[in-house]
């Protein structure tokens, strides 16, 4: 069946499939429901075969519910946990202050990353001059890289994330 429960996605609108086993009939219909609201009837196949859709509009945890009845009254659910995160994380950068001086070639960049449903497992430190890295997140979404400069002048430095499910911070 799909989608798999507890599933992270940034997908408004996800497809609901799966199969229906009965001993003696396939049941004609299956209802699928969300705890939103949202609720619509498909018709299930000669092979026991369903899909359907359904769409979110607040982010969030979702419970998805999918019933059917047999023609003498026999019925059957399944429940899956869907989490609709269309939010990308958020990036703060604690140090270097912007628009700091100093001497020194190497510096530290550190800060928080945070997102609304998961913590991205990675950051990017890159600056004008080419400079790039890959640096790890902690889980309290905490992150310390260093930078280096050859060349005096203004510099920029870029922090960019994407969470695990594609939405990206710059």
């Amino acid at each position: 069946a799909l989608p798999i429960d507890n599933i992270n996605t940034r997908a408004q609108i996800i497809t609901v499939s799966g199969t229906v086993t009965d001993s003696f009939d396939t049941p004609a219909f299956i209802f699928i429901k969300t705890d939103k609201g949202y609720s619509n009837t498909y018709t299930i196949s000669s092979a026991g075969v369903f899909s359907g859709t359904v769409s979110f509009t607040l982010q969030g945890y979702h419970t998805i519910t999918v019933s059917c009845t047999d023609n003498i009254g026999n019925s059957a659910f399944d429940t899956i946990i869907i989490i609709y995160n269309s939010d990308s994380p958020v990036v703060n950068i604690a140090l270097p202050i912007d628009n700091t001086s100093t001497r020194a070639q190497i510096i530290t960049v550190s800060g928080t990353v945070t997102d609304s449903f998961d913590t991205p497992a990675f950051i990017f430190i890159k600056t004008d001059k080419g400079y790039s890295n890959t640096h790890s997140i902690s889980s309290a979404g905490v992150f310390s890289g260093t930078v280096s400069f050859t060349l005096q002048g203004y510099h920029t430095i870029t922090i960019s994330c994407t969470d695990n499910i594609g939405n990206s911070a710059f």
